[in-house]
């Protein structure tokens, strides 16, 4: 989850790729426990980001 966070936070990788790469396979995993475990979905995580 620490790396998820990580790229999210300083790339412009596209989800399914972050979802691969830390091995939760589809986006669709990778949402269910980042919302599980950070209370909010990766694209809102990383709009926080960008402001």
């Amino acid at each position: 989850m620490q790396r998820a966070r990580e790229l999210l936070e300083t790339t412009e990788l596209p989800l399914a790729r972050i979802a691969e790469a830390t091995g939760f396979g589809a986006v669709e995993t990778l949402r269910h426990h980042f919302v599980r475990h950070v209370g909010t979905t990766p694209s809102a995580y990383r709009g926080a980001f960008r402001r």
